[in-house]
């Protein structure tokens, strides 16, 4: 809490139940949600990456199609279809955050306003789609 308290940004990786938790003892935390391009693409990257046997694999995938149904619950989401953009992306959630967060800078007000515009017109049938490749896919 000490961090907290300083006011420096605190990145925490936790699947969907620890994001639960900590919104409960921390109302105002920023969810943001990670997510593949689609269920093939994650199924590649596991495989690619050589750590995964079939059972564990399949029981990673059947994780994964549980935790998307939870991505509304999340302030932000970001596809990670590459590795360039996708910590951009992060980076730019987190000075919108600032910004928005600690009225009187500048700009905060349009930042916010326009990173909300962004999530719900931009960002909302993109998000369908991904969603609805993970639910297609169900066994």
């Amino acid at each position: 809490m000490r961090t907290l308290d300083s006011g420096d940004d605190v990145v925490v990786n936790v699947d969907v139940q620890g994001a639960s938790s900590i919104r409960k003892i921390l109302p105002d935390t920023v969810g943001i949600f990670i997510i593949p391009p689609s269920l093939e693409v994650l199924t590649r990257r596991l495989a690619a990456r050589g750590t995964e046997i079939s059972s564990t694999l399949g029981k990673r995938l059947e994780i994964a199609r549980e935790e998307i149904r939870h991505f509304r619950e999340f302030d932000y989401l970001i596809v990670n279809d590459d590795l360039d953009s996708a910590p951009r992306t992060l980076e730019a959630i987190i000075e919108a955050e600032r910004s928005r967060r600690y009225p009187g800078t500048p700009l905060s007000e349009e930042v916010g306003r326009l990173a909300e515009s962004h999530r719900r017109n931009r960002m909302g049938p993109c998000i369908d789609k991904i969603a609805e490749s993970f639910m297609a896919s169900e066994p």
